[in-house]
């Protein structure tokens, strides 16, 4: 019995770092995209004000906390943002590619007031953070993007141009396309709504509000389409969970975990001890 649990061990290990081997495609994009959102946060901090309150949650969510305590809030948090980023990517990639755009934006505009403060001396600072957390998210992120490339693709090559369910599919795109719109229409009215009234009673205009929800209705119908016909019909249940699904949560676990945890510890001896 031994033997056979150290095998199937070694073989998902094996089959996982394959996967990830196809997947490098998907993980490099990630990675330059990443570096294209900090490019765009560091010069344009000026229009992107909104992040202090981000930064603010992260500075209280820390406060008081060293040690052990620290570098397991960090390794939560972190591995809760790679697993969400991996998981929720097969909602067409849109929460992957929206967790690289706000990290990547955030790290920018912190950089860009390190900069004016203190030039690019304190720069070097950042890397230990990064050596083995980032290679994690890049690897979640752009699994994520895959798995939900993955699944539009499986259905289109399971439904071809003779299937009376190949017109269903791109419907459902189309939905989420118009649905996504909505939601990026509404989007600009939610500050100012929220801004601009105490808590208890912030709520959206009539017409932001109405987009914003058709907007997540459409895109959660749509998603649901594809993710049934994935589960039902054998065939794409095959290609997509055991082919796409499966191998990803091996990679998560075999190869991103290990690096958040130590991610968690070096990041949590960083603050610690150097503040």
């Amino acid at each position: 019995m031994k033997k056979k649990s150290k095998g199937f061990l070694q073989e998902s290990m094996h089959f996982g770092w394959r996967y990830l081997k196809e997947s490098r495609r998907y993980v490099y994009g990630a990675a330059l995209f990443f570096f294209a959102c900090i490019f765009i946060g560091f010069n344009y901090a000026d229009r992107l004000t909104f992040l202090d309150s981000i930064i603010v949650q992260m500075r209280e969510s820390v406060a008081g906390l060293r040690g052990v305590e620290l570098s397991s809030l960090i390794f939560i948090s972190n591995t809760q943002s790679a697993f969400f980023s991996l998981f929720l990517g097969m909602v067409f990639s849109v929460f992957s590619v929206f967790n690289i755009l706000l990290n990547g934006t955030l790290i920018g505009y912190v950089l860009h007031f390190l900069w004016i403060e203190t030039g690019s001396t304190h720069f070097w600072k950042l890397l230990p953070h990064g050596v083995f957390e980032l290679p994690a998210l890049f690897i979640s992120w752009g699994l994520g993007i895959r798995c939900g490339w993955k699944l539009v693709s499986v259905y289109f090559s399971q439904h071809q141009r003779k299937s009376p369910l190949r017109p269903i599919g791109f419907i459902g795109l189309g939905a989420f396309v118009v649905g996504l719109i909505l939601i990026l229409l509404s989007i600009p009215h939610i500050p100012y709504a929220t801004l601009q009234k105490t808590t208890s009673q912030a709520e959206l205009p009539l017409f932001p509000a109405l987009f914003l929800t058709l907007g997540f209705f459409l895109c959660a119908l749509s998603f649901l389409m594809f993710f049934v016909f994935s589960v039902i019909e054998k065939k794409m249940r095959k290609e997509y969970w055991r082919g796409c699904i499966y191998p990803s949560l091996l990679v998560f676990l075999w190869y991103v975990l290990p690096l958040l945890l130590i991610a968690g510890f070096i990041e949590g001896a960083l603050i610690t001890f150097f503040n």
